[in-house]
């Protein structure tokens, strides 16, 4: 009997055994010159070792941490890898009781402080993969240009995808088991990332989406586009911001926060390169509060937001002006979430036009007016002027030079050397979503705010991409997207001060939109337009008109005479943005313009 009690021992014991494994990890983040942190997370809590070597073929003198999974971290643990040599590729796996239970996977450790070095890292944000497992090959391009660390910018998974705001503000945050799910898909093995993460240290930072709802702020979530016209803030339910931020201090290894009652901001040092990762949903100003009625007009509203008006808060704004101002870093970059770029005040500029905000129409972002499209284009930092100026002042007051901003959220991808952003700027937003197309489209209504090119610019690729940087030392960096086929749609060089466009792409772009001989007036518009042209080789000559509307339906198709001043009737066409192709002897003209009631 005791044999037999001895046995049955032995293999409920035996099965305990193989029932422990991975579901999640490992991976690394928070990378120094001689430190890192790993996730790990198990299907029960069980002990563990996490073993490193230098040598991928011999562990047998490895460097060895023993920890647990813990039932209070949801079967995870953070592991805290110290006392590594700079610069020095390390390879690890786990072991539990005493058998391999991961791949042998790598990473580097960074250069010392001030270092310089040519390398290169990657980020981009916005993969939408819900409940659901996808396919994601622009992982594998990632992986092909071999940064030394990959930033993951945001909307990193859509947790709120099933939320029902405005109807509620049940958000998915409020349930700390479903951001513990959120969690679980981000890292889960099936997806393309899991690939890139054997090899290259990650870090993170949340956006709207997978930080609280669409466009949240610190205590309110603007609603936008529910109504035409209507623009409002509605309060957070108490928590939720609190719980997302605890979730990410628990469930990514992240590198030290620097107040985690404001946020999870943070930075780190690559040699000569800076990091300053940025969070801007969990300290941001009520969003609607910029604008107010126009007492001149009733019924529109203007652009008018008060002082203290922030996208950081001022603890975050403080914590990045000092930390600009005191870096010893050539090369400083800045992500957040949303565009930066000066130039979108152009967008917020027609869509507050007179004509505009009472005119409802459907653009690829929803139907509504222009109220409701100034409530989408106020979530960027062009909604926050104050800190945009702060900024910029003083970056040229105290001649802090060669600060770059990366930025996400749009669902595309566009660069500027600084011209029209006020600091030279790569946006990437579409790792895997459907593409806005939102650069291309403001582009050809002719708010030309990308000069270094982009999707859509100068060209009709809008696939997935990602931004890749190239850092040359202390000499320049390069700026590109790259998309799923390996293809540099756009890159600028950035050398002290002074940008490249090394595509040529929009440049040349340009050149032709340059000698468009019609212009489009008054644009906004609403019975008639004016064509005019100064060409006088045009004068007289035949050539055809067409209209089509957003759809690309054909809505006027008729022969004319070209005159220097030629007035077309556009009463009977719908609102929205059209476009107008002139065909003439010297080729096919091509112009926007916005009908408005």
């Amino acid at each position: 009997m005791k044999t037999l009690i001895s046995l049955f021992i032995v293999l409920v014991s035996q099965t305990d055994i193989f029932s422990q494994t991975i579901t999640h990890g490992p991976f690394i983040s928070a990378v120094t010159e001689n430190a890192a942190k790993s996730y790990l997370r198990t299907n029960t809590t069980t002990a563990f070792d996490f073993v490193l070597s230098t040598d991928s073929a011999n562990f047998t003198s490895p460097f060895t941490i023993s920890d647990s999974t813990r039932a209070a971290k949801d079967t995870s643990a953070i592991i805290a890898i110290l006392g590594l040599q700079p610069n020095t590729k390390y390879f690890y796996k786990v072991k539990i009781n005493g058998i391999q239970a991961s791949s042998i996977q790598s990473f580097r450790t960074f250069p010392l402080l001030n270092a310089v070095s040519n390398f290169s890292f990657a980020f981009g944000s916005c993969e939408g993969f819900s409940s659901t497992v996808i396919n994601e090959p622009i992982f594998s391009q990632v992986i092909n240009h071999n940064p030394r660390f990959f930033l993951e910018c945001g909307d990193w998974g859509y947790p709120d995808y099933a939320d029902n705001f405005p109807n509620d503000t049940n958000f998915f945050s409020l349930d700390y088991t479903k951001i513990q799910e959120s969690y679980h898909l981000k890292y889960s093995p099936q997806l393309g990332i899991s690939d890139l993460l054997k090899t290259t240290p990650i870090d993170y930072i949340y956006d709207d989406h997978d930080y609280m709802n669409d466009n949240s702020a610190r205590d309110f979530t603007p609603d936008y586009h529910s109504t035409p016209g209507v623009l409002v803030d509605i309060p957070n339910p108490p928590g939720a911001r609190e719980n997302s931020i605890k979730a990410y201090t628990e469930y990514f290894p992240a590198y030290p926060l620097i107040d985690t009652s404001e946020g999870i901001f943070h930075s780190f040092r690559y040699g000569n390169v800076e990091i300053f990762m940025c969070d801007n949903r969990s300290a941001r100003s009520a969003p609607m509060e910029c604008f107010v009625p126009d007492t001149s007009n009733s019924g529109l509203i203007m652009f008018e937001p008060p002082a203290g008006h922030s996208i950081l808060g001022q603890v975050q704004m403080n914590w990045l002006v000092n930390g600009l101002k005191t870096s010893t870093a050539k090369w400083k970059f800045v992500i957040t979430g949303v565009a930066f770029n000066k130039g979108y005040k152009q967008y917020l500029d027609f869509a507050l036009n007179p004509i505009v905000q009472n005119t409802v129409f459907t653009s690829p972002f929803g139907s509504g007016n222009g109220k409701n499209f100034a409530g989408g284009i106020v979530d960027t930092w062009t909604g926050f002027p104050e800190d945009q100026n702060r900024l910029l002042s003083l970056c040229s007051q105290d001649s802090i030079a060669n600060v770059i901003f990366l930025t996400s959220d749009s669902h595309t991808a566009a660069l500027d050397d600084g011209t029209n952003a006020g600091f030279p700027e790569l946006m990437s937003g579409n790792l895997n979503q459907t593409n806005s197309k939102l650069a291309h489209l403001t582009d050809s209504l002719g708010m030309n705010v990308w000069n270094g090119g982009g999707e859509g610019i100068g060209n009709t690729n809008f696939s997935h991409t990602f931004g890749n940087i190239d850092v040359f030392g202390n000499d320049s960096v390069r700026l590109s997207i790259i998309d799923t086929l390996g293809a540099t749609i756009a890159s600028i060089i950035v050398h002290d001060g002074v940008c490249i466009n090394t595509t040529g792409v929009a440049e040349n772009f340009r050149k032709i939109k340059n000698i468009f001989p019609f212009i489009i007036s008054p644009n906004p518009a609403r019975n008639f337009i004016l064509l005019k042209t100064e060409d006088k080789d045009l004068l007289n000559s035949k050539a055809i008109i067409e209209i089509y509307d957003f759809s690309g339906r054909s809505i006027i198709s008729k022969p004319i005479s070209i005159q220097n001043e030629m007035q077309l009737d556009i009463t009977e066409i719908s609102q929205g943005v059209h476009t107008c192709i002139l065909t003439t002897e010297k080729g096919k003209f091509v112009a926007k313009f916005f009908k408005g009631d």
